[in-house]
């Protein structure tokens, strides 16, 4: 339909209505408040601010328990809460500089956080191959010295993996069936994951392993779950058995039985088709075979004493010079929680951790601390702390009205999950012992402040979010 020139001579000149009149650009505006404002908000919907206090509450609740054990193992007469020489000291500061960071974080817009995460990622990998570099030369290390501090990049390369694997699983039409998808994103998990094994890091790089959840959650067929549970327990169980009698012979038969349950599993999930069993069969065999080969001779003997002493006799583990220098440490911890009964001995009396009798137990055995001096009482609380914690990540992950904050809370959660898994797991027994802190509890300023980061950022998406119109 033509409008008349008549008509155009009409309205010429004359001023547009409210609802037509286009707007005029603001102009000056600071480059503070383009991060902490929304451009989109206004074209997809209105923005909430909200303060996640629950999720702050717990935080402050566990890194405060968790400072306070901490303080248990190295207060001494005449120190104060932030003298500098001593571990409570540094951590203090630790824990104060990242919620400074974190209360930063707040204010920032998301999309902001979602546009750096690919940028972090690359810094972080970067860091990962410079300490890797310095190690060859100065010996093995994964740390960087800034004045009288260490700086592990590891521990935010996890918190950049989640960032950058959340930012490319939320892009539109991302699907883990199509091979691009699939192979681009575990790029982005593989390439800190080498590294942090190259530098012999087995502990964080299980925690990379962990965060599969976060495919799985974002529609990974549970077949390969399955399928690396199982290539995980054939390389476990070759490196127990690599020291017995007839080890070849066990560990055939083991891959033999492996490869059946296997197969039962391919046909429960309806994955094998008939022209192809007798190629599965064999592939299934080869890769087993393959695994328990390659696996024990990668292993270093202390990470293999480390794993053998678990299944090892008590004669043996005392015969056997590395599984004898291994076990004092399990021993130890298991001393020390069990001397600690239902309530515990009190704060501030645990005689094996303050004795110095349980290594490292303002780092990798800070559990011990609680289990001794707080019991099964203050162990539970612990734990269910964790818990509760968890759950409420995963909550504001599933009500998040953004795809990218959806998938970083699951990444988080597994982060968060592996952390304590294999922490307290090593403490009691049922793990091997590998170096990885207890979240928000372990001496440690990279560890603290990479972990209330990763928090922050989460409730940056939940303090900020987008009420999409329906």
């Amino acid at each position: 339909m033509q409008i008349s020139k008549r008509k155009l001579k009409k309205n010429r000149g004359r001023p547009m209505s409210s609802t037509n009149r286009i707007p005029k650009p603001k102009l000056g505006k600071s480059f503070l408040e383009s991060l902490t404002s929304s451009n989109s908000s206004k074209a997809s919907g209105v923005r909430e601010s909200r303060i996640d206090w629950v999720t702050i509450i717990l935080y402050l609740l566990i890194i405060g328990i968790g400072w306070a054990n901490l303080y248990s193992t190295s207060m001494e007469a005449g120190t104060g809460v932030f003298d500098m020489h001593t571990h409570h000291g540094k951590e203090a500061l630790f824990i104060l500089i990242g919620i400074g960071a974190g209360v930063v974080i707040l204010f920032l817009d998301t999309k902001f956080m979602e546009y750096i995460s690919y940028i972090f990622y690359g810094l972080t990998i970067f860091a990962l191959l410079a300490v890797l570099m310095m190690s060859k030369v100065g010996g093995a290390s994964s740390w960087f010295a800034v004045g009288g501090f260490k700086l592990q990049p590891t521990e935010f390369a996890k918190v950049a993996t989640v960032m950058a694997l959340a930012k490319y699983m939320s892009r539109f039409n991302f699907s883990l069936s199509r091979t691009k998808d699939f192979l681009i994103a575990g790029g982005i998990l593989a390439l800190p994951s080498i590294l942090v094994i190259l530098q012999n890091d087995a502990g964080s790089a299980l925690v990379f392993a962990g965060l599969v959840l976060m495919f799985y959650r974002e529609g990974l067929h549970p077949i390969y779950l399955i399928a690396m549970v199982v290539l995980g327990a054939i390389g476990v169980t070759a490196i127990v058995i690599s020291t017995t009698p007839n080890a070849n012979l066990v560990l055939a038969i083991v891959i033999g039985l492996v490869t059946v349950v296997s197969l039962a599993g391919l046909a429960y999930f309806k994955v094998i088709q008939r022209l192809r069993l007798v190629l599965i069969i064999l592939g299934i065999g080869a890769i087993l075979s393959t695994v328990a080969i390659i696996v024990p001779s990668l292993v270093k003997p202390h990470h293999s004493a480390r794993l053998r002493v678990l299944f090892a006799s008590e004669s043996a583990r005392y015969k056997d010079k590395d599984l004898k220098k291994v076990y004092y440490n399990l021993r130890e911890s298991l001393v020390a929680i069990g001397s600690g009964g239902l309530t515990g001995k009190g704060y501030g009396n645990g005689t094996h951790t303050r004795g110095d009798f349980v290594p490292e137990e303002h780092t990798d055995y800070i559990f011990c601390v609680v289990g001794e001096e707080h019991g099964f009482v203050g162990s539970s609380v612990v734990l269910l702390l964790f818990l509760v914690l968890l759950g409420r990540i995963l909550y504001v992950a599933e009500n998040a009205k953004s795809h990218y904050a959806r998938v970083y809370g699951y990444g988080i959660a597994s982060i968060i999950f592996m952390h304590v898994f294999i922490n307290v797991g090593m403490t009691i027994g049922l793990l091997p012992t590998v170096g990885i802190p207890l979240s928000f509890y372990s001496y440690g300023g990279s560890s603290v402040i990479a972990f209330t980061l990763m928090l922050f950022i989460l409730m940056n998406h939940y303090s900020y979010r987008l009420n999409i119109l329906n």
